[in-house]
């Protein structure tokens, strides 16, 4: 085996002899020969090599996994933001794998422990915030408000009592808690003289349709009919909602309607809601997005129906759930605008027939509702780059139809970017914008 000394000279060589003598020492090029075949040759240094490769190309396989393209049209503040979100979730979604892997627990209660808790800590600067878990008709809730003190003080005045919003948290009727949103109840809190009501409401697919629905409902029922007992105005309460929460809140808003109990509610504002699963092959769903795809829709739509994926969620894509017998609903007709090259089928395998069925109820698809008359003001926020997009642009074709008061404000980025207010710039933006519309509209 060669060494060093092969083929460089040692000190006492060097010593006794002239620095001018070639003797002693080799060219560039037979330097690099000889470290060639030394590397060749040596099992620890071939080792090195070897391991080197192996972290490259398990780098490689890392990075396709966790990195995802973007869009130009978004801020280049948010380009690498997005990416991180990307990366985290698909880090949290592979670590749930291997811990079911490994027996460490349920595969849904696993993505929950990593998926739901808060990315950013919620500042708790604002000690005159006071935050109350409640039980509501059976419901769990947590309640926000500022100034207690002097809100109980007045409270027997219904002139001094404040407006309240509930809010219904998206997470693909799967994920998040009140606890995953607490930083937008808190900074809600404090821009807003509002009560902040948020609903954890129960989750597929343990707790398929209409579970979920039915506990915003009754929650939201109960905090109108006891509305003075917490310094609130029935008369003011309104509903914010985003994604997957979007789709419960329109839902409820239309059995509130239909139930005719009396309760009115002030108004809605709906960011990139989910609004119907009878049309996956929309334009938006067609498009390359970052964060949610299609693909997961699907699955999302299918656990929330009580249906088993991956194989309706498959069929799903194609529309093979869809048959002419319904291209009449006004809620399919409102998405035609949105779609293009849309195959309608003269009937459907059996395997769908009941998720067809189960698509058709308005309370689970507002989309589908044989009108929307009657509706609260609503304003529906969107995303650029978002599957769900013409889902909450032709809900709102039909909410103007029907004499709905509705507005539309569009912004550049992905979905989930409401839940990610504090790290996207865009994300800030629609907060704002969400503070603002209530601060008029109360």
């Amino acid at each position: 085996m060669p060494t060093l000394e092969d083929f460089w000279p040692t000190r006492a060589a060097v010593s006794s002899t002239s620095w001018r003598d070639s003797d002693y020492f080799i060219s560039a090029k037979e330097y690099v020969e000889e470290a060639v075949n030394f590397v060749k040759s040596d099992r620890f240094m071939r080792g090195v090599v070897i391991g080197t490769g192996v972290v490259l190309a398990a780098g490689s396989v890392a990075a396709s996994y966790l990195w995802t393209s973007v869009p130009d049209g978004m801020y280049p503040e948010d380009r690498w933001a997005v990416r991180r979100i990307y990366a985290r979730n698909q880090w949290a979604g592979l670590l749930a794998k291997i811990g079911v892997k490994l027996g460490l627990g349920k595969p849904w209660d696993l993505h929950r422990r990593f998926r739901d808790p808060p990315i950013v800590k919620p500042k708790r600067t604002n000690t005159n915030i006071f935050v109350e878990h409640l039980q509501f008709d059976g419901v769990s809730v947590v309640l926000y408000r500022k100034n207690l003190y002097n809100l109980r003080a007045s409270s027997n005045d219904l002139a001094d009592s404040r407006p309240a919003i509930v809010h219904i948290y998206g997470g693909g009727w799967c994920f998040s808690t009140s606890e995953t949103y607490e930083a937008h109840h808190r900074l809600l809190t404090e821009k807003l003289n509002a009560a902040i009501l948020t609903i954890d409401y129960r989750k597929s697919p343990e707790h398929p349709f209409p579970a979920g629905f039915n506990d915003c409902y009754n929650a939201i029922r109960y905090f109108y009919e006891h509305a003075e007992e917490f310094g609130v105005d029935p008369a003011r309460i309104s509903i914010l909602a985003d994604s997957a929460g979007g789709n419960i809140a329109a839902g409820v808003t239309l059995k509130i309607r239909d139930e005719a109990l009396g309760l009115t509610l002030k108004s809605q504002l709906l960011i990139y809601p989910c609004t119907q699963f009878m049309n996956f092959r929309t334009n938006s769903y067609l498009s390359t997005v970052p964060l949610l795809q299609a693909e997961q829709m699907a699955m999302f739509a299918a656990l929330y129906a009580g249906e088993k994926p991956p194989k309706i969620a498959a069929g799903m894509l194609q529309n093979y759930h869809f048959s002419k017998d319904f291209q009449e609903n006004p809620g399919w007709q409102a998405l035609k605008r949105y779609a293009h090259h849309v195959t309608i089928f003269e009937a459907i395998a059996t395997d769908y027939l009941a998720f067809q069925r189960k698509a058709l109820n308005p309370y689970m698809c507002p989309l589908m509702a044989a009108n929307l008359k009657g509706l609260p003001p609503t304003l529906v926020m969107i995303c650029q780059f978002d599957v769900l997009k013409d889902d909450a642009l032709a809900f709102m074709d039909r909410l103007q139809f029907d004499g709905v008061p509705v507005g539309l404000k569009v912004y550049p980025g992905p979905h989930g970017t409401f839940r990610s207010f504090e790290e996207l710039k865009v994300g800030r933006e629609m907060m704002h914008d969400v503070i603002e519309y209530f601060r008029g509209h109360m």
